[in-house]
């Protein structure tokens, strides 16, 4: 139907609108997050969001500033370095005062493959600081099947009695390896988390509040 330079035209043509569109669902989506965060005051405080996750280089200051209620650090070996998270938080969540008593245990089950230590260590890091260990159970690795060095067993059991890790001699992918580490929990929650995640103050106790008036 299209020869030669014709056949050309129209392939550009449409690589042209493709990008076009994509443009313009990129700007719906960012104006959208703006007004979520709620005109004028919104876009500035958006932007102040935005620059401090890009500013917001690893140091290894304050790190006892970040650590949860129930934290000990159970060996000389301390945390892994990990970037802090921007507060996003609405004030009256900041304000918030959470009876940990009351909360349900809780075990975090998170299957890896061929992740990096600098991930999975700040994932850890991240958890362990803001995390009240004196509601959780343990924290779980599935190994699925890795080779020697990408397994990382020593490293992480080091970080903190809590932390364990069970290996698939075989993998079984990631649902599976998800269905396996939940048959080891004996918590009333499982939460499933992704090795290269970090967390932010009060996650868990503001979603295990959820559960226990739901």
């Amino acid at each position: 139907m299209f020869k030669g330079a014709s056949l050309t035209a129209v392939l550009i043509g449409a690589l042209l609108a493709v990008c076009l569109v994509v443009k313009v669902l990129e700007w719906r989506t960012f104006h959208s997050i703006q007004t979520d965060f709620g005109g004028a005051a919104g876009k500035k405080s958006f932007r102040s969001l935005r620059a401090a996750s890009q500013d917001d280089a690893p140091d290894d200051g304050g790190l006892a500033d970040k650590l949860a209620p129930g934290f000990e650090t159970p060996s000389p070996r301390p945390l892994p370095v990990f970037p802090t998270p921007p507060e996003g938080r609405h004030q009256d969540c900041v304000k918030h005062k959470y009876d940990l008593s009351t909360l349900p245990r809780v075990s975090l089950v998170i299957p890896y493959l061929k992740e990096t230590w600098e991930h999975m260590s700040k994932t850890t890091a991240s958890m362990l600081a803001y995390t009240p260990m004196e509601i959780v159970d343990e924290i779980l690795f599935v190994d699925d099947g890795n080779e020697p060095d990408w397994q990382f067993h020593d490293q992480l059991t080091s970080l903190h009695p809590k932390v364990k890790v069970h290996r698939n001699e075989e993998r079984q992918g990631l649902i599976k390896a998800k269905v396996t580490g939940a048959a080891l929990i004996k918590s009333e929650v499982i939460i499933f988390m992704e090795p290269h995640c970090i967390v932010m103050h009060q996650w868990a106790e503001a979603l295990l509040e959820r559960l226990a008036g739901s």
